[in-house]
């Protein structure tokens, strides 16, 4: 991790690729655009970072679905950067 974190400024950046490069296709799976079956444990995880954003699952798709090829990553990562404790949109459960 350290390779990526090297870059002042870019370190998140490179962080956001690895991590949506293992993940894509959860990412999509979790936002109903893939119906690939998943392996437990990386669903969670995906549903995980959708949950620390507080978003709804139609909030997902129109994420995922608003977003030109390639940049979910660099989205994605950067709210999870920004929202860890969900400023702003506080939603009762």
């Amino acid at each position: 991790m350290h390779r990526y974190a090297a870059l002042p400024g870019e370190g998140r950046t490179a962080l956001s690729q690895q991590f949506y490069q293992e993940y894509r296709d959860d990412f999509l799976y979790a936002a109903g655009l893939d119906s690939r079956p998943l392996v437990v444990a990386d669903r969670a995880v995906i549903e995980a970072a959708f949950i620390a954003l507080g978003w709804t699952p139609q909030q997902q798709l129109m994420f995922v679905e608003g977003a030109p090829d390639g940049s979910i990553t660099h989205k994605l990562r950067r709210e999870l950067r920004k929202r860890p404790q969900r400023p702003g949109h506080a939603e009762a459960a």
